[in-house]
């Protein structure tokens, strides 16, 4: 009762600091029974903290709820422990740790456990921030081996930034095999501190094939659901796209699906020579716009949709059709051809120097270990599924000399100034959704390659004591 009496006494006080008078609640208030969530909520502190000044109470009396004196000398963590942390996540995990990436928890573990050293994961997530290093991120990447990449690139790009005066653009392509899905239960709605929730498992109704063309100039789009995708359903649809821009010139972007070059779709062409085909690079679909768009209609419309048939799905893509045309606004493009050609250039050149430096690595360590090792059967193996480059392995020394890149700080999207900033991202759209693929080119390289389609990639190589697929390379996936 005493003490319950003299720490009401203490909360109550003009003359106790704020910060002690909280603890005193802290204490009172389970000296009354409450639960330390209910306590922990009401005082805006989490659990610990509740347990903490309970327990201090309890070993020191009032005098516990002082706290330590601040102002202390900080330690302070040596450079090189910040140059190890930076090595490593630029590094998959080592054998034995059976992680695929690092997270910051298990690299503090993992630095304690082999070398020694103390940091918190913490400081690992700030030098993470301060270095925008992401490991805990993945996506894809693609390199396209067209060899008329750069005549394509030019051609469709040069219709973006100055399409003939007169002429109509538009980009077309085909989404298949869009899943009706439908989940066991029903999903629980957005709540106040509740996310949507759904079940994990589903129920498949069936698919359909989605044709679209997006008109550059306008934004507009014209969609349309098939049951199945072929050269007539094509054709079809490719008549249906051009009829409201009768009496135009028609620049149709599209990509190398068999589907658009069968004899009927040349024998319409040469019926029609004001309609004309440009085709992006084998392996480049994220040059056609319309690949866009479908990346838009999956997020905002499909992936969390319930569909109970496949006519649910094609009316609920038709109304996302309407939607969208009400308001439609064109994408801005701003990067040039050469600005692509030589990015990718660039790319190119540092991953042949990764393959080649791996080779080197590869004939020092030969005569150690051996050409029966179980190394050196790894490597046949690997060579073998290897039939053209990048599916190389790539090692864990000479990477190749850093290169410089430019700023990456976010370019305006309008006007002179969008025209006139460096490089950044080469397309966007005025509903605010950016869409830029990423290439980081070398281990020691701050550079990027910007690629119009939903992913950064960046490389985590290998501190392996052997080499390892190409697979190893690890993506970012870039959210809108």
């Amino acid at each position: 009762m005493e003490q319950a009496a003299e720490l009401r006494e203490l909360v109550s006080s003009r003359d106790v600091p704020a910060d002690i008078a909280m603890r005193g609640r802290i204490v009172l208030w389970s000296s009354e029974g409450r639960r330390r969530k209910d306590i922990a909520e009401l005082l805006g502190v989490s659990l610990p903290t509740v347990d903490r000044w309970k327990r201090r109470y309890a070993e020191h009396g009032p005098a516990g709820l002082e706290g330590d004196r601040p102002g202390g000398a900080r330690e302070q963590v040596p450079a090189r422990v910040r140059a190890r942390v930076i090595a490593l996540t630029r590094m998959t995990p080592p054998d034995g740790t059976g992680l695929s990436h690092w997270s910051t928890r298990e690299l503090a573990k993992y630095l304690k456990r082999t070398e020694d050293v103390t940091v918190s994961w913490h400081y690992i997530a700030r030098i993470w921030r301060e270095e925008n290093l992401k490991p805990h991120r993945s996506g894809t990447f693609k390199i396209s081996k067209d060899p008329a990449f750069a005549q394509k690139v030019a051609d469709v790009i040069g219709l973006y930034l100055d399409p003939p005066g007169g002429a109509v653009v538009l980009s077309i392509d085909e989404k298949t095999q869009v899943q009706a899905l439908d989940r066991t239960q029903p999903v629980l709605p957005v709540a106040f501190a509740a996310t949507e929730k759904c079940t994990h498992d589903y129920v498949r109704h069936g698919t359909t094939n989605l044709f679209a063309a997006l008109d550059v100039g306008t934004g507009d789009v014209i969609g349309e659901c098939r049951p199945n995708r072929n050269g007539a359903t094509f054709l079809a649809f490719l008549k249906k796209a051009v009829k409201p821009h009768a009496g135009k010139e028609i620049h149709v972007v599209l990509d190398n699906l068999s589907t658009h070059t069968t004899s009927e779709v040349k024998a319409w062409l040469a019926k029609n020579p004001h309609i004309h085909f440009h085709f992006t690079p084998v392996g480049s679909s994220w040059l056609n716009q319309i690949e866009i768009w479908f990346g838009i209609l999956t997020r905002q419309s499909i992936r969390r949709g319930t569909f109970s048939s496949v006519n649910v799905l094609v009316k609920q893509i038709r109304d996302y059709i309407s939607s969208w045309n009400q308001a439609a606004k064109p994408f801005t493009w701003t990067a040039t051809a050469d600005e692509v050609l030589a990015k990718v250039r660039l790319v190119q050149t540092n991953m042949k120097k990764l393959v080649n430096n791996n080779a080197k690595w590869r004939n020092q360590d030969h005569e150690t270990l051996g050409p029966a090792g179980p190394l050196a059967t790894h490597r046949r193996a690997t060579d073998a599924s290897s039939e053209s480059w990048p599916r190389w392995p790539i090692g864990s020394r000479n990477f190749p000399p850093p290169v410089p890149w430019p700023d990456h700080s976010l370019r305006p999207r309008h006007g002179t100034a969008a025209r006139q900033s460096p490089p950044h991202s080469f397309l966007t759209h005025p509903h605010g959704n950016a869409h830029s693929r990423r290439v980081l080119a070398g281990p020691d390289v701050a550079g990027y390659l910007d690629l119009g389609g939903c992913t950064m990639i960046r490389p985590l190589y290998s501190c392996h004591t052997h080499p390892v697929p190409i697979t190893t390379i690890s993506t970012v996936t870039a959210v809108p």
